[in-house]
């Protein structure tokens, strides 16, 4: 188990970095792919010592069977889909995500967006009282079109408010999809250890050998009973 919690372990800061790079710049189209395939190298290497612990001897097909199929038919998909529906992120992004941004200065920055609350209804101290279940209708595909929505109280003459507040947005769905890929990887290093763990041990002509001969080396040489002869 030490060495699925070191998988475990690699795998969080492997994404904890990757989440950070792409919370702080816009990632290249292949930059999903790249993480998934140092991913899979560093996984490949982990499973590589299991099964060296578990059978002495390391089996290349087995190692690479059991590193390919969880992490792609598993994690990349789950990557595809969080690409292709992000609403998935939502439950973790109005959750999780909002309290870390709340915990940064999210709440903050929305209220630097709007006009200033004289100039406005009376009924904008609930905004300000709470607002995050205004924050929370935002995401990174509708910002511009949320922004339209509420422009009778957001002043939409203040770019840089208006741009500090999107990386808030930005962290929020960072952290829901950091949670999606734990939960995610979890799984995918589970299928993946129990393959390694229950694979059977294959033994080279000479390991077959040495093995032989160190059990005939352990074995007691029998010890013949003396034989007298009367004459």
């Amino acid at each position: 188990m030490a060495n699925m919690t070191n998988a475990i372990g690699t795998f969080f800061w492997l994404s904890f970095i990757f989440m950070f790079i792409k919370y702080k710049i816009e990632l290249p189209v292949y930059g999903n792919t790249l993480f998934v395939v140092i991913v899979m190298i560093f996984m490949y290497f982990i499973n590589m010592s299991i099964l060296q612990q578990h059978c002495g001897n390391v089996d290349s097909f087995v190692i690479l069977k059991s590193t390919l199929l969880p992490w792609v038919l598993i994690f990349a998909n789950m990557m595809f889909v969080l690409t292709k529906a992000p609403s998935w992120l939502t439950p973790f992004s109005n959750t999780f995500g909002l309290l870390v941004a709340r915990f940064v200065g999210c709440n903050s920055a929305f209220l630097e967006m709007l006009t200033p609350q004289e100039k406005t209804n009376n009924m904008l101290h609930y905004v300000y009282s709470d607002p995050s279940l205004l924050v929370n209708r935002f995401t990174m595909i509708n910002f511009d079109a949320t922004i339209e929505k509420l422009s009778h109280i957001i002043d939409k003459n203040n770019v840089t408010k208006i741009a500090d507040f999107k990386q808030f947005v930005k962290l929020k769905e960072i952290v829901s999809e950091w949670i999606w890929y734990m939960l995610t990887a979890s799984i995918a290093i589970s299928v993946s250890y129990n393959s390694v763990i229950t694979s059977r041990c294959t033994k080279t002509t000479s390991q077959y050998v040495e093995s032989h001969n160190n059990a005939m080396a352990e074995t007691t040489p029998e010890i013949k009973p003396a034989v007298y002869t009367v004459t």
